[in-house]
């Protein structure tokens, strides 16, 4: 791509500025995103590869409202086991889509670069068709706090980007995020430097609702960890979206709020699920449903 200047990853330390160096200033980059065309659903016809059961009709079955609990030393070691091997592979993924992205870049190249990886390796983008979501990566951009379309929209300078790996291989999905910050020599330090704040605080709230999850604990500790990171450095957490369950279906319980709740669910070894907290430093923001 002649457009993509550099494929370097600034390394992005964790902040520990007060919360009112930030507050109430833009954080990424100054112009809103705007829709592009979006191209075609890609499809996986490879009949070696396993698919989910929505694969096709972009039918999800319910899942019901009861935690699954795994036999870690018994008659689960295998599915553990596998649901590890789309963990790592997901994980793989992700860390080469994070490389991949650059400036002139678009979204919808970070999908198709996904989508093959993932079904080379064997896999099934869990995204595609999952209630008919047309693309086999999340990524979102900016002001856009997740589940974002992948489209034509080419990557400038100073965007803040989530990406969003999932995939289905051997029967469980693996589910893995992270946000990058867009390099193309950051002519706005200040820019820089807000979003880097922004990026950091979110991965130490991911990493104090991960110190929390213990045998004998509670999964609202989770959100009380991520909500006081937030209000450390002065940011919000966005409360319309959550953690959650994953073996065999991609989203089922428990529903893991990253915001201080009442749920009083013990954790228990045997238990799989997701932590996924999204901060922003807007005050204000909707839900749009298509």
């Amino acid at each position: 791509h002649s457009g993509a200047k550099s494929r370097h990853r600034p390394m992005v330390r964790l902040s520990s500025q007060p919360r009112e160096k930030f507050k109430g200033k833009r954080i990424g980059n100054p112009f809103p995103v705007y829709p592009y065309e979006v191209s075609d659903q890609m499809i996986v016809s490879d009949p070696t590869i396993c698919v989910p059961i929505y694969a096709r009709t972009g039918i999800v079955p319910e899942t019901g409202k009861d935690v699954k609990i795994f036999d870690i030393d018994g008659s689960d070691k295998d599915r553990i086991k596998r649901i590890r091997e789309a963990c790592r592979l997901a994980k793989r993924v992700l860390n080469s889509a994070c490389d991949f992205a650059a400036p002139g870049i678009s979204t919808d190249d970070i999908d198709v670069f996904v989508h093959h990886l993932i079904t080379e390796a064997g896999g099934y983008p869990s995204p595609l068709n999952y209630f008919g979501y047309p693309k086999s990566v999340c990524t979102s951009v900016n002001e856009v706090a997740c589940h974002g379309i992948p489209d034509k929209r080419p990557l400038q300078d100073g965007d803040v980007l989530s990406i969003d790996v999932a995939c289905y291989l051997n029967g469980f999905h693996g589910d893995t995020c992270a946000t990058v910050i867009i390099d193309g020599g950051f002519e706005d330090h200040d820019l820089f430097e807000r979003s880097s704040h922004l990026v950091s605080s979110t991965k130490e709230a991911l990493l104090a609702g991960i110190e929390v999850c213990r045998p004998g604990g509670c999964l609202s500790d989770i959100g009380e960890a991520v909500h006081g990171v937030a209000d450390a450095r002065g940011l919000q957490s966005v409360r319309d979206g959550g953690g959650h369950g994953i073996h065999s279906h991609l989203h089922c319980a428990p529903l893991v709020k990253h915001f201080r709740n009442r749920d009083k669910i013990e954790l228990l070894p045997g238990m799989i699920f997701t932590i996924e907290p999204i901060l922003t430093g807007m005050l204000v923001f909707c839900i749009l449903s298509s």
